[in-house]
């Protein structure tokens, strides 16, 4: 695992109930999407609609893909299968994410798919240090 690509600790959530991982999975804004070799899960990704009244944007979170599995599509199909779901949604106008500056080659795989940076921020991130994010935005609905 690559820590300062998530923006929580691995230690803040290896005591998290059997309740609390169901609550997170079972939110009705949230879809998680997991790719597999047989059952083996080798990548995920998660998907939040925003809370605001209109739930005119998604989130996508938490992308990852294990080691072994990268430069074989894995992510490319993920993101794909996510921004289809999101643009089924009615109400979506846009996705955005956020990707950890350093990482250039995800920054262009984003790219790939659509998305422009829109901003940064600053984040502490799951290794514990504080790194510049680029807030990336990709339009889904004409008249965006």
């Amino acid at each position: 695992m690559e820590p300062q690509a998530f923006c929580a600790q691995y230690s803040q959530w290896t005591h998290a109930t059997d309740e609390q991982w169901q609550e997170r999975q079972n939110n009705p804004q949230t879809s998680i999407f997991i790719a597999r070799d047989g059952k083996v899960p080798i990548g995920m990704l998660g998907v939040h609609t925003d809370n605001d009244l209109n739930r005119t944007s998604a989130e996508i979170w938490g992308v990852y893909v294990t080691n072994r599995y990268r430069g074989k599509g894995i992510g490319r199909k993920l993101m794909e299968e996510a921004i289809a779901a999101i643009s089924k949604m009615n109400e979506v106008m846009k996705i955005h994410l956020m990707v950890n500056a350093e990482q250039t080659g995800t920054i262009e795989f984003y790219k790939t798919l659509g998305f422009h940076r829109q901003g940064t921020t600053q984040l502490v991130l799951g290794d514990g240090k504080k790194h510049q994010l680029f807030i990336m935005e990709k339009n889904i609905k004409t008249g965006t």
